[in-house]
């Protein structure tokens, strides 16, 4: 419920209705944010001053509007008007509660304005109380990720700045956070670009679970196209994550792997650091008259080598890993790069969805890299898990999409240690396809591992 002090305060001044009274606008929702501190309250006194009825008007306009803004925007405002009370009557209307310490998690979890609520009721404690409270909540938040630490004590020196002035001249709480919407985000994610031993910049995107990590760390799921499939498969595993007894998905680490760039795929990059050179006319991109361009891609070698030495523990250094669970996810020359994983550096993962893989590039090397793999499986060798998803619309005569992906995985019945899924998604196609059969993956590998 929204504090009635707010409602009671902001009634007589802010509707996004066309109604007016006397001569008195009422402004729009965010025209009234963007205001400054003393153009709402002389709005509120002019409007205080009207008949009883008339006064009922705006309320009742204002009882309607005010809930169309964010809640911790509503809470602002609330608190802008509190401090303006205290500036006039030099009083809070008596004390302020104590703030309660909460858990790591939990204090991630509020909107800012609860925080910031928190650090305005812990300002009040007397030195001793406030010393131990600070030591309380600094013990919490040891307990968090190094970036989200960072994240959080950057929001507090706004707070304790905005705090710190005179409550008679302090600026419009609007101006503070911000006057107008913010563009979406998913919740607690990151991305920075990370330069490699090569001197090749990848954006990394990670979306960590909204929970504590388990005792053995959080599993963790390596996203090729990361601009592209980001956002999906993050989506997904915090959705699906949230009751793995249900869903039979359990919660993940996310980590997006992709490039400097605003557009979903960079063709040129991707056509090299996911495939092997192929010398003749298999390569990634066709030209302006529809025929291949020769002697493309070679880069797949040194890409797996930047993710196993340079990347993973980047990762591992912020966040806690379970190394025994881990998961490399791509799609089209990313599925083919999943693969050629797979078949030189098993070890490197323990499960591996490749969605659409093209198994045609390069004449089918694949193929013969299966081989060698499979030969070389012996028994105690550790067990690896593999999914295959390709749309029923892909088989054409030039590229065979789904009678490769077939062959790829009734070759691969024959290893020991390997656990084999495909999927075969009739009415889809290669861009459909990992939307489609994405949760269908998760099931069967971030769940119950290779009990599925």
């Amino acid at each position: 419920m929204k504090p009635l002090l707010l409602g009671l305060c902001l009634a007589a001044t802010l509707s996004a209705s066309p109604v007016s009274a006397q001569g008195i606008p009422v402004p729009e929702a965010w025209d009234y944010v963007r205001m400054t501190p003393e153009e709402r309250s002389a709005l509120r006194d002019r409007v205080d001053a009207l008949p009883p009825e008339l006064k009922e008007e705006h309320n009742t306009a204002l009882s309607k509007q005010v809930n169309t803004l964010p809640t911790w925007l509503y809470e602002a405002l609330s608190n802008e008007l509190v401090a303006r009370h205290h500036c006039t009557t030099g009083s809070y209307n008596g004390p302020m509660p104590k703030p309660p310490v909460p858990d790591a998690w939990g204090y991630v979890k509020r909107v800012p304005h609860q925080r910031y609520h928190y650090r305005l009721r812990a300002r009040g404690l007397p030195a001793a109380e406030k010393a131990v409270y600070d030591a309380k909540m600094a013990e919490e938040m040891a307990k968090l990720p190094a970036w989200l630490q960072a994240a959080l004590q950057e929001e507090a020196v706004r707070y304790d700045a905005y705090l710190g002035l005179d409550p008679c001249k302090r600026p419009g709480i609007g101006a503070f956070y911000s006057d107008a919407p913010k563009a979406v985000s998913t919740p607690q994610s990151v991305q920075w670009d990370l330069t490699s031993s090569k001197g090749q910049t990848y954006r990394i995107m990670i979306a960590p679970p909204l929970t504590p990590p388990p005792a053995g760390g959080y599993p963790v799921v390596y996203v090729l196209d990361g601009n592209a499939n980001f956002g999906t498969v993050s989506d997904a595993l915090r959705l699906q994550g949230r009751r793995p007894e249900r869903t039979g998905v359990s919660a993940a680490l996310v980590v997006g792997i992709g490039y400097p760039i605003d557009g979903p795929f960079d063709e040129k990059r991707r056509g090299y650091d996911y495939v092997v050179r192929s010398p003749g006319a298999n390569s990634p991109k066709h030209g302006e008259g529809g025929q291949l361009e020769p002697d493309s891609g070679g880069g797949a070698a040194d890409f797996l080598s930047f993710i196993e030495t340079e990347l993973k523990p980047a990762v591992e250094k912020a966040y806690a890993v379970d190394r025994t669970r881990q998961t490399l996810l791509g799609h089209s020359f990313g599925g083919f790069f999943t693969l050629y994983t797979l078949f030189n550096r098993p070890q490197a993962f323990q499960n591996y969805l490749a969605f659409s893989p093209s198994v045609w590039w390069n004449n089918r090397s694949l193929f013969e890299d299966e081989r060698r793999f499979i030969a070389a499986r012996k028994a105690g060798d550790p067990p690896v898990s593999v999914f295959v998803a390709t749309g029923g619309l892909e088989e054409t005569k030039r590229i065979p999409m789904v009678t490769d992906s077939r062959e790829v995985v009734s070759r691969l019945k024959a290893a020991t240690g390997v656990n084999t899924d495909i999927y075969i998604a009739e009415g889809e196609d290669h861009g459909s396809i990992v939307p489609t059969a994405l949760s269908r993956a998760l099931r069967a590998r971030i769940g119950d591992g290779f009990k599925k």
